[in-house]
């Protein structure tokens, strides 16, 4: 399946230029004032809208589970007023904040307890 974006106004959506990577669960934010998809479901990528297309600006880290390979899935991000963006969580066990800033990231703590509760 093609990826495919839209941009929302508040009011209407229309098609916007597909990200190259697969963000599916992953996160939205404005990074340096550009629309940037965060990771996802099978996806490491961290991409930037500039100049017409969408660019790598950086990668997460693999996470590797008793149970085998997981991606990076239910990030929350949250821009920074210095245009950097913090990164939360990425699935169970999954507790880093990560800093993207400068095309780089960095761990910046830690989530105390991480999990899902089923009620």
């Amino acid at each position: 399946m093609p990826n495919v974006c839209e941009i929302w106004n508040g009011e209407n959506a229309k098609d916007f230029t597909p990200s190259n990577d697969n963000h599916i669960y992953g996160a939205l934010a404005l990074y340096n004032g550009k629309p940037t998809a965060i990771g996802g479901y099978r996806s490491l990528v961290i991409e930037t809208f500039l100049e017409n297309k969408w660019t790598t600006v950086a990668k997460l880290s693999r996470r590797k589970l008793s149970s085998g390979l997981r991606f990076h899935k239910f990030i929350s991000a949250v821009t920074l007023d210095s245009g950097a963006v913090l990164i939360f969580g990425g699935g169970r066990r999954f507790n880093e904040i990560n800093k993207l800033e400068n095309n780089a990231l960095t761990v910046v703590g830690r989530i105390p307890m991480v999990g899902f509760l089923n009620v």
